[in-house]
């Protein structure tokens, strides 16, 4: 029986990170996001890694008050610091938990170091599902979800 390849997270992470401090305004990583059409950003404090912030998470705690409202508001006020990350070797299967375990749907990828060097996103493993890149395991699909009701 031959091996089925599996891609790797380096393969499958986006670069490069866009990242914010804790201390950036919330209307600061709003724009970021809006610029660059993405979702996700990565949050750094004074030790590194600190958290990842998403669109959502950005609406739901957005502050009222007022035009200056946002420009006041810290981006380290609204995210709930600490979080899992994956290094660029490992197989895909390993963001994947890290996903599925945080309920998150964005994994940095750091190296050995502890050096950010890209971020997977769930629409990053589903565009490799979807190319084969990342096999599915047996027993897991629209078939076998149809015999469990």
């Amino acid at each position: 029986m031959s091996e089925v390849s599996c891609a790797t997270v380096g393969e499958l992470m986006t670069t490069p990170v866009i990242a914010v401090t804790v201390g950036h305004s919330v209307a600061a990583a709003w724009e970021a996001m809006r610029v660059r059409g993405i979702h996700h950003l990565v949050v750094l404090g004074e030790q590194g890694l600190a958290a990842v912030l998403d669109d959502r998470t950005l609406a739901v705690h957005w502050p009222a008050g007022g035009p200056e409202a946002p420009h006041s508001a810290c981006v380290g006020d609204v995210v709930t610091r600490g979080v899992r990350s994956v290094r660029p070797d490992e197989p895909a299967s390993a963001v994947a938990r890290v996903m599925a375990d945080g309920h998150c749907d964005a994994v940095p990828v750091v190296t050995a170091a502890g050096m950010l060097v890209g971020l997977v996103t769930a629409t990053d493993l589903v565009t490799a599902i979807a190319h084969g890149a990342v096999p599915v395991a047996a027993g897991v699909g629209p078939e076998s979800m149809a015999s469990r009701d």
